[in-house]
């Protein structure tokens, strides 16, 4: 039945403001907050086994779509990714300021590299304060 709805289904129905879609944990939460069931992602974040196999057919379709669109814009997918990869880091690790020292993001985010333009490097600095990045990153390196 919903494979029959095809990729409008997917783009339309699945993207709505306020859809709820069942966690592997038994939580309901938005398609966003959901990744399709794989290790190393707790069952909170995963689609529940039932849903992900009544997507399944959708997946492949929704994943085509939106490689079609990034070509389309002129960006190949890691092209697109590595561009952002800062903003990601940012957006990831603001929560775990309240629980982690920021010396430590900083010290982890050190060790990822420069990034486009130098963007992680100046994140990863900015985490660190007074340390520089690359006496953190040394020394996580050994």
């Amino acid at each position: 039945m919903i494979d029959s709805l095809g990729s409008e289904f997917t783009t339309n129905v699945l993207k709505s403001q306020g859809l709820m879609l069942l966690s592997a944990r038994g939580e309901w939460k938005s398609p966003t907050q959901l990744a399709w069931p794989t290790h190393g992602i707790v069952s909170n974040d995963q689609l529940d086994d039932d849903f992900s196999q009544a997507l399944s057919n959708l997946r492949a379709r929704a994943n085509q779509v939106s490689i079609n669109i990034e070509l389309e814009n002129g960006l190949e997918p890691f092209e697109e990714a590595y561009k952002n990869t800062a903003q990601c880091l940012c957006n990831y690790f603001a929560p775990w300021r309240d629980y982690v020292p920021p010396e430590i993001i900083g010290a982890f985010i050190s060790i990822l590299g420069d990034g486009f333009n130098g963007q992680v490097k100046v994140l990863a600095a900015n985490y660190l304060g007074q340390n520089s990045v690359e006496g953190a990153g040394g020394y996580c390196r050994g």
